[in-house]
């Protein structure tokens, strides 16, 4: 029993024996005066509002222990349930590598890769859901200032959050622009950057994910577009020297089967000579290529700068010659369309 409780019990026995006493004096006075009898009657009022106050507070911290109880085993079911949720992801995660290895083909491992990448985010989609049910609960029980704080703190949570997400998607549109920096997008970051700077005092800190400058841009240029056959431009920029460099493209609408590509360089840096590059194109799903830039030298990086190609894709019912991926170096010293 905590020190108030026996407080508040010893209170309500005193007024019960106070009441009790009063009515003794009332029903053995004889003939009270009208003072008495108004004295009795105020003492055993004030007897009775405490008794009411502290018979109410005790039923009230009861019905609130009994709610909270309720609501404390629903809360107890439900951590039970996000924390084998967690542990599905965990281990589904973990599997993922390994899932991916037994595929022998790397664009069968990258789409099991992508696939599952995409199941485990709606498995936090839905524990991020659990857990907005698990605090609602604990809303109902709280008091209207304390539900009223905690529905604000959690305004400005998800607000920031928002935030979050919003500045991680202008700074990739910074990282993967070729083009200088976007004096809008600087600014509408920096507003963002000062509103989260505001918030960061009242909510946990939310860590915003670095976007690093891509080492290689592809833009491309579709020129001729059907379920079996494409063509058009692809524009690999290379932001710095590699070793290796690679970019994809995109297959739109996607081919009925996977397609042979050949690709073509038209325009690269003027310091490059291109018969020391390799460059190979590949496809492996009906939906997308890419192209691989090589020294043929050992140890020496592809310089940086805009390599330019014109490629086709056609699938195995089309007119291209080959059934193979092929590459070749444009002689000629014409400009490709922009």
């Amino acid at each position: 029993m905590s020190l108030k409780t026996f407080i508040i019990g010893s209170v309500f026995v005193a007024c019960l024996l106070g009441a009790g006493y009063c009515l003794h004096i009332a029903s053995t006075s004889q003939n009270p005066s009208p003072r008495e009898t108004f004295l009795l009657s105020v003492v055993l009022f004030l007897l009775s509002s405490v008794s009411s106050i502290v018979i109410g507070y005790f039923f009230a911290k009861y019905s609130t222990t009994e709610k909270v109880d309720t609501f404390a085993e629903r809360s107890a079911e439900k951590m039970i349930n996000l924390s084998n949720e967690l542990m599905r992801l965990s281990t589904y995660l973990e599997e993922t590598e390994e899932v991916a290895d037994q595929e022998f083909n790397h664009y069968a491992a990258q789409n099991a890769y992508r696939h599952r990448i995409e199941a485990a985010a709606r498995m936090a989609q839905n524990i991020a859901i659990t857990n907005v049910t698990l605090g609602n609960d604990w809303l109902a029980v709280a008091s209207a200032d304390t539900a009223t704080a905690i529905d604000r703190k959690y305004a400005a949570f998800r607000s920031q959050i928002e935030d979050v997400q919003e500045l991680e998607r202008l700074q990739q549109t910074n990282a993967t622009s070729q083009a200088n920096v976007s004096i809008p997008i600087e600014n509408r970051i920096a507003e963002i950057e000062q509103r989260m700077l505001a918030r960061q005092d009242s909510i946990p800190k939310i860590p915003v994910r670095q976007v690093a400058q891509k080492a290689v841009i592809a833009n491309q240029q579709i020129d001729e577009a059907s379920d079996n056959r494409q063509s058009g431009y692809l524009t690999l920029s290379v932001v710095r020297d590699l070793f290796i460099a690679t970019g994809s493209g995109t297959l739109q609408p996607h081919m009925t089967s996977v397609p042979s590509i050949h690709v073509e360089l038209i325009k690269s840096p003027p310091e490059v000579d291109t018969k020391s590059l390799l460059i190979r194109p590949g496809t492996g799903t009906t939906y997308d290529f890419n192209i691989t830039l090589k020294s043929t030298a050992f140890n020496v990086f592809v310089p940086k700068g805009d390599y330019r190609f014109r490629y086709e894709a056609v699938c195995s019912d089309g007119e291209l010659d080959s059934v193979n991926n092929e590459a070749s170096v444009s002689n000629s010293k014409e400009e490709a369309p922009n």
